[in-house]
């Protein structure tokens, strides 16, 4: 007789995939010391945006969320010169924590706050560019970066709407930046 067949065995595992997996698939050179040393200021804003994605942050949290975002934004002209994921991802991070800062309702804004978060999303929400990588070229490349970029001003529309959410003086001062992005051609920014 034939030999009895054992039957077929079929393993699989699972591991995380985390964002330095992601990181590391795009490209990003994460042995890089600087490229190191931004990835930390951007995780803290990140894990931070996650923590506080459906409400606002209380008083206190926003106080120590605010020196990392200023860290994070006095990196920009870094940022610019990194990898162009890691910088549309560092954009991304400091417009949705600004967002979730903007949404606490108990903390009380000094003017000098105000001031830093209006100059930066008014900024991003002109050119939410962060970085064009040099070695650019092909049109999959361009597609995947003008997705980025459409995703960063979407986040800078969303932050300009939370800023003038904080007091009826802001809102007025925002309103033509709000008219514009009313007409702007993407539906998810006229929506926000």
């Amino acid at each position: 007789p034939p030999p009895n067949r054992t039957e077929p065995r079929f393993e699989f595992g699972a591991m995380p995939f985390t964002q330095d997996d992601f990181l590391r698939d795009r490209g990003v050179p994460l042995d890089d010391p600087e490229h190191v040393r931004i990835l930390s200021l951007v995780k803290p804003l990140q894990a931070f945006t996650i923590e506080f994605i459906n409400d606002g942050p209380p008083p206190e949290r926003v106080k120590t969320i605010l020196p990392a975002i200023r860290a994070l934004e006095a990196e920009m002209p870094a940022i610019q010169k990194l990898h162009s994921e890691l910088a549309q991802q560092g954009v991304a991070a400091l417009l949705q924590a600004a967002d979730a800062v903007l949404r606490s309702k108990a903390y009380v804004w000094d003017n000098a706050t105000i001031e830093f978060f209006k100059a930066v999303l008014l900024r991003l929400v002109a050119d939410p560019t962060p970085a064009r990588s040099p070695e650019t070229t092909d049109q999959a490349q361009d597609a995947k970066e003008d997705f980025n970029n459409s995703a960063v001003h979407i986040e800078a529309a969303k932050g300009i709407m939370s800023l003038a959410g904080v007091n009826s003086r802001l809102a007025g001062e925002l309103r033509p930046t709000i008219l514009k992005l009313a007409d702007d051609p993407e539906d998810e920014i006229r929506f926000e």
